[in-house]
């Protein structure tokens, strides 16, 4: 109808109309682009709400599994201080090593954390559009920083404890027999010293995890619930 109305206009050369029948077309173009922006928006910040719900689940699965690996490493760490002790006694106890290495050897207990909701916000753009400054630092700094420092740790912790129990402590110890193979002597000193260094890794890891992420990730989780309830006013 406006189409029509403006070329009629333009045959009569009516010129005034032709600008008022512009400036309805303009001015109906902007609002369409505008209330668009508006919905596009809006749909962003519940997408965004929605991403940063999902994150929240899996730092409160991910804290529920860090307290269960605290809890295990707290043993493990007494448990290899058993073990070197053991191998640092002359009356050696061959059945108790057999015991103690059966709880070391095995779970390292390490802790892993799911980034797949945070790889979704940053992927999706909703991390950028976080309102509370602090809150977006703080979440980048926990996955991007901590997370990674946390994977290395753990990562080199496990590989210690692998290269502990399947080439220093198979070429020096019989399991089976529960006695020390070749020299007895060597054979202790390596196998005690190797357990020293596992378990100096361990409780760095130990430490890292108890004192720099758990705290971290309750903080993060303090920092979620506030800006929801902020949102939600």
């Amino acid at each position: 109808m406006i189409l029509r109305k403006l070329a009629d206009a333009i045959k009569r050369q009516d010129w005034f109309v032709v600008f008022i029948e512009l400036l309805i077309v303009v001015f109906g173009v902007y609002i369409g682009i505008y209330l668009g922006d508006i919905q596009t928006a809006r749909q962003h910040a519940i997408e965004t709400d929605r991403a940063l719900a999902v994150l929240e689940s899996e730092l409160r699965s991910d804290l529920a599994r860090l307290d269960e690996v605290i809890a295990l490493q707290t043993r493990r760490v007494n448990e290899q201080q058993d073990l070197i002790h053991l191998w640092s006694d002359e009356d050696l106890d061959g059945p108790e090593v057999t015991r103690v290495l059966s709880l070391i050897i095995g779970d390292n207990s390490t802790f892993f954390p799911n980034k797949s909701a945070y790889e979704t916000m940053q992927a999706g753009g909703f991390l950028a559009s976080l309102t509370d400054e602090p809150l977006r630092l703080h979440i980048a700094r926990l996955f991007e920083r901590e997370y990674n420092r946390q994977d290395f740790n753990g990562v080199y912790y496990d590989e210690l404890m692998f290269d502990f129990s399947n080439l220093i402590l198979s070429s020096h110890w019989d399991r089976v027999n529960s006695r020390f193979l070749g020299d007895p002597a060597y054979a202790r000193a390596v196998l005690r010293n190797g357990m020293i260094t596992v378990r100096e890794q361990g409780q760095f890891y130990f430490r890292f995890v108890t004192e720099q992420i758990r705290p971290d990730i309750v903080t993060a989780l303090e920092m979620i619930d506030a800006y929801q309830e902020g949102n939600a006013r």
